[in-house]
């Protein structure tokens, strides 16, 4: 771990960014649930810079998170920065994930045998899912070809790229279209 920070705003939500190499991640812990967010790209320095405060006025913190090398559509390292409203949900600027994609939560959800996950495209895109453990080690990738605008789903059996079944656990799942992507928390017990 290279780097370790825990900030703390309106006494709600517990925040740690912890590297190891890139991509960065960042844990948002409430009473009720960890988000996790993943930099797109290796080497965009997501993370590095962070701001708090009631970003839209409605009495609840939010967090801004800046990509400084990041590749936004037809530019190349001109950066990006990351909204996360709350403490449900991340938003992209200038293009919100809510007007590209939506990721619903896995049900059922904890499940110990499969689970499935929907979600809901604004555009044709293909889909790649992936899945990791806690340590952030792999457990499975999914992909899809080319899918068109509305709603679908994907069912995770709860086994790795080689069709063992992986250890009960908390596990975050990934779901990139194009250069969307949202990530969120599912726990498996066996």
């Amino acid at each position: 771990i290279t780097r370790i920070r825990r900030l703390s705003f309106l006494g709600y939500t517990q925040l740690s960014i912890i590297t190891h190499h890139l991509p960065d991640r960042i844990f948002v812990e409430t009473d009720s649930s960890i988000s996790v967010f993943i930099a797109e790209e290796r080497s965009d320095y997501f993370g590095r810079s962070l701001r708090t405060g009631d970003l839209n006025e409605d009495n609840v913190s939010d967090l801004l998170i800046g990509a400084y090398f990041a590749d936004p559509p037809g530019r190349s390292d001109a950066g990006k920065a990351f909204l996360f409203y709350g403490i449900d949900s991340l938003t992209s600027i200038p293009h919100p994930p809510a007007l590209s994609f939506r990721l619903k939560q896995n049900y059922p959800n904890p499940f110990s045998s499969s689970t499935t996950i929907e979600y809901s495209l604004h555009f044709s895109a293909p889909v790649t899912l992936t899945v990791d453990n806690i340590l952030g080690q792999r457990a499975a990738r999914i992909t899809q070809p080319m899918q068109s605008k509305g709603p679908h789903s994907i069912t995770w059996n709860g086994k790795d790229e080689n069709g063992k079944k992986v250890a009960s656990g908390i596990y975050f799942y990934r779901l990139q279209a194009g250069a969307f992507s949202e990530t969120k928390k599912m726990i498996l017990l066996r």
